[in-house]
C-alpha cells in the first residue's frame, strides 16, 4: 500500500505517495504503484457516500486509512499526475480510469474558485487537467485556473507570477507567457 514520510513512522500524505508511484513506475515497480493507486482506488470505492473524491491530504501508511478530512488540490492533483504517468507507462490504463475520472471531475468543479485555491494547487491542477483536454469541460476549466494563477484578484490579492517559486512552476506549467 502506501509508503511512510520517513522510515519507523506512519505518517504520510498523497502528495508523497503518488511522487513514490512515479518513482516506482520509472523504475519499473509497476506492483509496488499499483499498491498505492489501490489504496486510494479502495477509499473512493467504499469510503464515502460522494465517491471518495477528493482525497484527504494526511494518511496512516501503516493502515492505509486518511487521519483527518484536510484535503488539498495540490495533493489530489498529484495523484491525477501519477495516474496519467501510470496511463502512458503500462498497457494497463483503464485499471484505474475511474479513479482519474473522479479527480478529473472534481478538479473541472473547483477551477473557478480563485479566491479557495492557492497557487501551487491551481498550477498542480492544471498541469494534471492538461493531458484530459478533449473535453469541453477540461479546456474551460485550464481557462480558469490559468485565469485565476494569473490575476491578481488571487488568495490574500498576491500576484503569484510575481513570487519567485511560483515564477519557476507558472512557468513549467503554463509556459512563456
Amino acid at each position: 500500500g502506501l509508503v511512510s514520510s520517513r522510515q519507523g513512522e506512519c505518517f504520510s500524505t498523497i502528495y508523497k505517495n503518488a511522487l513514490a508511484a512515479m518513482v516506482f513506475l520509472h523504475e519499473g515497480d509497476r506492483t509496488s504503484a499499483e499498491g498505492i493507486f489501490d489504496v486510494f482506488n479502495g477509499y473512493m470505492n467504499t469510503m464515502s457516500p460522494i465517491g471518495g473524491v477528493p482525497f484527504p491530504k494526511d494518511w496512516d501508511a501503516c493502515t492505509g486509512n486518511p487521519t483527518n478530512a484536510n484535503y488539498w488540490e495540490g495533493d489530489n492533483a498529484f495523484l491525477l499526475l501519477a495516474l496519467n504517468y501510470y496511463d502512458r507507462s503500462t498497457a494497463n490504463g483503464q485499471r484505474y480510469a475511474d479513479l482519474s475520472d473522479q479527480l478529473v471531475s472534481w478538479m473541472v468543479g473547483r477551477a473557478g474558485l480563485c479566491s479557495g485555491i492557492v497557487a501551487e494547487g491551481g498550477s498542480n491542477m492544471y498541469a494534471a487537467l492538461k493531458p484530459h483536454d478533449d473535453d469541453a469541460a477540461v479546456i474551460a476549466a485550464l481557462d480558469q485556473l490559468r485565469s485565476c494563477y494569473f490575476s491578481k484578484g488571487a488568495p490574500s490579492s498576491v500576484a503569484y507570477p510575481y513570487v519567485l517559486d511560483h515564477t519557476v512552476r507558472g512557468a513549467l506549467v503554463f509556459g512563456d507567457q
